[in-house]
């Protein structure tokens, strides 16, 4: 297998660097071999190698473009500005591949939908991708009211105009047969979309990174564009020379600007104007725990009559189980707000307990929120500036994800044979038009891979395997593809997290059983952890209701701790927050010791102000322990540790000082009260020194 990959990989493979960004150390050959190929530019020095194409955005389209052309064998750079790839517009999606029907009839943007729709069988499975990963559940386009009915025949008729033939007119009855799950809404009628699908939305953009890499292209993150000038050599040929923040020069004969939310900036940047605005456009999204009665959950994607402006709000089931809710449409000025209002949640959650009944009964385990890179047009923005050697790939709205494998063909096809003048009108030369190979019937294998010879993808872990390996490094990244890589979206860091304690992991072919025995002992201690938590919430919620009903019955009287005592203390109070000292273990200073993490059996604690805190892990959302083996803070596992962290010190004379508070200054004092208050909030009490 090595020679095989040796024979057909560029020489553009290999780069050199300290730092490979989201990839395993261990030490396989061919895992080394490949860690070199993604690397953190950190270090301001030329770059010798003149690129046939620069890439600029490591999002999913950027990616799927950069892999494109390394794969028909153009030496390819892609630069992303922050830590990680996958990150911006493609962290914040919904993951669900559409077909374009409500996209403009004649536009590029549907011209290029059902070109991917077309490539993206064969082209998914040379990825490694496979049916686990995607779920072709279909969707149905739902009239909640009588005034929506008139607008389903336009539905049903941009369906069959976009190629969908086979998309249907449905009644309330035959809703039901297909989705049981609407029986208690107010579904009038709907319109039948057989090929939407639910993806699973970081492993996509995740697979062409990777296949980029395996073709010889290059990946370097943390690298921000800050000028871009065209310079002619001494061939009379022109060169981009493309500064970096930290004062790197790249070099590269075109550039390929596929920034997203900042690609009218990066136009500007290098030729000095832009066709369109990025117009950001915030969607919220409410993410619920998976329904256990399977005849109430849905088994297809719940979409609402869409507008000229958006698909609305829809319902579906992610690939891990979870419902999800939203997207809503929120035009803003700021290109990086994600942030969620609490009012719109609650909106959203009502809605879908108003299409879902059963959602009542589910908690809400996360919301999260995306920006689309619209703009002031209803279709992409893709043009070839030949004589600049600028290809501009902007104004990817919505549906990117779907789109990149017919965007990355098509931009490809521009650069290799481009007309001669700038032109927005993707029917003035051949170059410029879809290909639009026939495959019929619809439901054949789709068109062949145009370059047979590019190296594929091993296949992905399906989705327990990629869970459990998630949950047990309980570091935010996952064995993927023979590397690590950092989880980007938030509905597979859901989905990972509720999936991880539900099988074993499963030991990979090329792991030790060292490295095997580590990994188990990891996702154990997790899970223990985890279990403990859920039963201290359970005697802490049963604790709470005893208490109220208590003090109703004594006419409002105190019974233990004051109402909200755990909710944490006001910043500026000079005592620590008062905790519940009833049905808490007390632990000596010897036994705490015990708890350091070094043994699996024993979550990891520590003591501040004489109240014992289960640090095991990072909260709720699953962060990896501060006070872990090897971590920063992991002095302070298992001691009593006021003092230290006054001090901000893991110094062991101040360590074993514990709640010793003599000689300290008033500011240091306040220093650990609020280490109090923040331990308060985010971990469990487990027990009193």
């Amino acid at each position: 297998m090595f020679n095989l990959i040796t024979k057909y990989l560029r020489p553009a493979l290999f780069v050199t660097s300290s730092a490979a960004f989201g990839l395993s150390t261990n030490s396989t050959p061919t895992t080394n071999f490949l860690a070199q190929c993604l690397s953190t530019s950190t270090k301001a020095h030329p770059d010798d190698e003149i690129y046939d194409c620069l890439v600029i955005g490591g999002g999913v389209v950027g990616l799927a473009v950069g892999r494109e052309l390394s794969v028909r064998g153009h030496t390819t750079l892609l630069l992303e500005k922050t830590a990680n790839i996958c990150t911006g517009a493609s962290a914040g999606n919904s993951g669900i591949g559409c077909t374009g029907y409500d996209a403009p009839e004649g536009s590029l943007e549907r011209w290029l939908l059902r070109r991917s729709i077309l490539r993206h069988p064969n082209l998914y499975r040379s990825l490694g991708l496979s049916y686990n990963h995607v779920n072709k559940c279909g969707a149905l386009v739902v009239a909640w009211n009588s005034s929506e009915d008139y607008a389903l025949n336009e539905v049903l008729h941009s369906n069959h105009a976009a190629g969908d033939t086979e998309a249907t007119l449905l009644h309330r009855e035959d809703i039901l047969d297909i989705e049981p799950a609407l029986a208690q809404s107010s579904a009038n009628g709907a319109v039948w979309v057989p090929r939407e699908m639910v993806t699973e939305p970081w492993l996509v953009p995740i697979a062409y990174a990777n296949n980029m890499l395996l073709n010889g292209g290059k990946i370097k993150v943390g690298s921000e564009v800050c000028r871009a000038d065209l310079k002619e050599l001494n061939d009379d040929q022109k060169v981009w020379h493309v500064t970096l923040t930290n004062g790197t020069v790249v070099r590269a004969r075109t550039v390929f600007n596929c920034a997203g939310l900042y690609g009218d900036l990066i136009d500007r940047l290098g030729v000095g104007r832009s066709t369109f605005s990025i117009k950001p456009r915030k969607g919220q999204f409410v993410v619920f725990s998976p329904i256990e009665n399977e005849h109430q959950s849905p088994n297809v994607i719940i979409q609402p009559v869409p507008t000229l402006r958006t698909k609305g709000v829809i319902v579906w089931k992610s690939v891990y189980g979870n419902i999800v809710v939203g997207p809503t449409a929120e035009e803003q000025e700021d290109r990086d707000d994600t942030s969620n209002d609490a009012q719109t949640i609650a909106t959203l959650k009502k809605y879908g307990e108003s299409i879902l009944p059963a959602l009542k009964s589910c908690r809400v385990v996360g919301t999260y929120s995306g920006i689309r890179p619209a703009t002031e047009h209803r279709d992409y923005q893709i043009h070839h500036t030949k004589e600049q050697q600028w290809v501009t790939v902007g104004g990817i709205r919505s549906t990117g994800l779907t789109c990149a494998s017919g965007i990355s063909e098509y931009v490809a096809d521009l650069y290799e044979d481009a007309p001669a003048t700038h032109t927005n009108n993707p029917h003035q030369s051949r170059a410029a038009m879809p290909r639009t190979d026939p495959v019929l019937p619809p439901y054949l294998p789709s068109l062949p891979l145009q370059h047979p010879t590019a190296i594929p993808n091993p296949a992905a872990p399906d989705l327990y395997t990629l869970a459990s390996d998630y949950y047990g490094r309980n570091d935010g990244q996952v064995y993927c593809f023979g590397r690590l890589w950092k989880v980007t979206h938030p509905l597979s860091i859901h989905g990972m997290t509720a999936l991880g304690p539900v099988k074993l992991p499963k030991r990979r072919s090329n792991e030790t059983l060292r490295e095997f025995k580590t990994r188990y002992e990891q996702w154990q201690r997790r899970k223990n952890s985890d279990e403990r938590n859920q039963a201290t919430n359970g005697a802490t919620a049963t604790r709470r209701r005893r208490q109220k009903a208590t003090q109703a019955r004594a006419g409002g009287a105190q019974s233990g701790a004051p109402d909200g005592a755990l909710d944490g203390a006001q910043d500026g109070d000079q005592q620590p927050v008062q905790l519940p000292k009833k049905e808490l273990k007390l632990f000596t200073a010897e036994e705490l010791d015990t708890y350091d993490g070094r043994r699996l059996s024993k979550p990891i604690l520590l003591a501040v102000y004489g109240d014992v805190f289960d640090v095991s892990y990072g909260g709720e959302n699953g962060e990896p322990s501060m006070y872990g083996v090897g971590s920063g803070y992991h002095a302070l596992a298992g001691k009593a540790c006021t003092r230290a962290l006054a001090l901000m010190s893991v110094d062991p004379k101040e360590i074993a000082r514990g709640d010793d508070l003599s000689g300290l200054k008033q500011e240091e004092i306040e220093a650990a009260l609020s280490w109090h208050r923040f331990l308060v909030k985010k971990y469990k009490v487990v027990g009193r020194m």
